[in-house]
């Protein structure tokens, strides 16, 4: 059985996709790639599911069997595509999972 929301469907390719996107993948090349599995979905829409999985997993609240992408062996960088910055940055200073203790607040500013 296929989970409803989006961010359930996409949290089992969830390092696949990093990955891919570090190796130069678009949303849109892997909204096709994974249409067949997690169904037609938008290119912004899977980018919003990957992150809500990708924070749900580091706060723990989200624990999946990784898988890769289907019919892809290898997520080989492609020299003609530009990597996004912002995923280096976003791989090497997310955080790790933050516990809250009741009554205590989390900066989500810094």
């Amino acid at each position: 059985m296929m989970p409803k929301r989006l961010f359930a469907r996409v949290a089992r390719y969830s390092d696949a996709i990093l990955a891919a996107r570090l190796a130069g993948w678009t949303w849109s090349e892997l909204s096709d790639a994974l249409a067949s599995t997690i169904g037609q979905t938008k290119p912004r829409s899977l980018a919003n599911a990957f992150v809500v999985a990708r924070r749900l997993a580091k706060e723990g609240l989200l624990v999946v069997e990784q898988l890769p992408l289907p019919n892809s062996n290898d997520v080989a960088r492609d020299p003609a595509k530009p990597v996004d910055p912002s995923l280096q940055t976003f791989v090497s200073t997310t955080p790790g999972p933050t516990v809250k203790k009741p009554g205590t607040f989390i900066n989500l500013d810094g």
